[in-house]
């Protein structure tokens, strides 16, 4: 219904709105993976579309602690590694909302965890901040050591 009701009224489910959000970016954040799966596979939008801060649907799935929604945008070829326009990247994110399992998926697939926020922040230092061992340990396995 969602997305057959935004074409019948002409929203524009590709381009950014007024809140700087497209219709993928709402589906991604309300894990409705059936129509982002109807956006990505029937009407073809791509799954690294950039909102009005940079971010692809994966941030907000990933903060939001969506795991299986995370796992269809993996499945579908997204970026795991991209950036916002706070240099903020989805495993960042998925540690600032607190998710560890999504961290887990998002480090299966090889995210960086060496990469810097502009706030000087990295995935290990979020794990710190967010008293997540047992990814401490996935993310930088030495950390007894230092």
């Amino acid at each position: 219904f969602f997305p057959k009701a935004m074409i019948d009224f002409d929203s524009d489910v590709v381009n950014v709105t007024m809140h700087s959000l497209t219709g993928m970016h709402v589906s991604s954040c309300a894990n409705q993976v059936h129509i982002t799966k109807f956006f990505v596979e029937g009407l073809r939008v791509s799954v690294d579309i950039k909102d009005g801060n940079n971010a692809t649907p994966i941030f907000y799935a990933a903060y939001a602690g969506h795991s299986e929604m995370v796992e269809f945008l993996l499945s579908c070829g997204c970026f795991v590694d991209c950036e916002d326009s706070q240099s903020q990247s989805p495993i960042m994110m998925a540690l600032e909302g607190g998710h560890g399992q999504i961290a887990k998926i998002l480090l299966d697939h090889k995210a960086d965890v060496n990469a810097y926020n502009l706030r000087g922040d990295n995935a290990i230092w979020l794990c710190i901040a967010r008293n997540l061992p047992k990814i401490l340990d996935r993310v930088y396995p030495c950390h007894e050591l230092v």
